[in-house]
């Protein structure tokens, strides 16, 4: 599937497939194509070329297709002023949802995204996490078969993502095919069962990610490397001929130690001699963000 504004080419033949029970997480740069996938998948935008299917429907022109998505924006889409109950009650009648159904689809809504203790409490004075499952819970209410969220956790505090992370889990247990867009690499790593590396318009590596991890590193160790200063170009030229890349304007330092290589205690040594303060060293075994940062040129390795 492509997809072009005028002559700007926003997504280049991708091909992307979530199964039922699936959490598929999107991950990529600013700019990469996650909002204009997003969009062509919930029938918003028609593709230049190739199609889309929802449950053997496209979206783009059929209302039962676009019935069978939810949609959780990254913004809170409630009203601050009515109760979390009021709220899904009318985001139910306006899909056209009545009488006993409404009544047994906000139960289910409420109960699937842990809101019990919640029901009768304005949005507006919710914390932040419980805002984010009022929001999911909203897009829940006429039963879709595909979920998708755009950046479910922005803003949260880490109990509130676990918690988040813990209502995608039960339902996609339940069957349901959950698609999160998230820069957050932690809850990506802990909550999906397939990963896509999107990167200036095409997925550049999909599979589960701990399966990507190995297959990319095997059981090679990760050091990474903090400087009280900026390097300068000795200490950088040391670093580099190592395998090593700056992560942070030449402070952070990432890279992998092979068996022919200085070990760690030789290039600290050779650092230290070129004038270098090694603030901090750890050694770990490359995941998720690893991947992430080799593909993309970003990193959240802090």
């Amino acid at each position: 599937m492509s997809y072009r504004y005028g002559e700007r080419v926003a997504l280049n033949g991708v091909s992307l497939t979530v199964m039922p029970g699936d959490v598929f997480a999107l991950l990529g740069p600013n700019g990469a194509g996650k909002s204009t996938l997003i969009r062509t998948l919930c029938g918003r935008l028609r593709p230049t070329s190739g199609s889309v299917l929802i449950d053997g429907h496209n979206p783009a022109r059929s209302r039962v297709a676009r019935g069978r998505i939810g949609l959780v924006p990254q913004d809170i889409a409630l009203y601050p002023y009515m109760t979390v109950a009021e709220n899904l009650s009318v985001f139910g009648r306006l899909a056209g949802i009545r009488g006993a159904q409404l009544v047994t689809m906000v139960d289910h809504a409420i109960t699937a995204t842990g809101l019990e203790e919640r029901v009768d409490q304005r949005v507006e004075t919710l914390s932040g996490g419980y805002k984010r499952r009022a929001n999911i819970a909203s897009a829940l209410l006429h039963a879709p078969k595909l979920l998708v969220l755009d950046e479910p956790t922005v803003g949260v505090d880490l109990d509130a993502r676990n918690s988040i992370n813990a209502v995608l889990r039960s339902l996609s247990e339940g069957g349901m095919s959950v698609l999160i867009t998230t820069h957050d690499l932690d809850q990506a790593a802990s909550v999906a069962s397939n990963v896509g590396i999107i990167v200036q318009g095409q997925i550049v590596e999909t599979g589960a990610p701990d399966e990507l991890v190995a297959e990319r590193y095997g059981g090679a160790q990760e050091m990474v490397l903090l400087l009280a200063e900026l390097a300068d170009p000795g200490v950088a030229a040391i670093l580099t001929n190592s395998g090593f890349k700056s992560l942070e304007e030449g402070r952070l330092w990432r890279g992998r130690l092979s068996s022919d290589g200085p070990g760690i205690d030789a290039l600290t040594s050779q650092l230290v001699s070129a004038g270098a303060r090694v603030r901090e060293t750890r050694v770990r075994q490359p995941g998720l963000d690893s991947l992430y940062a080799d593909l993309t040129g970003e990193s959240e390795v802090a």
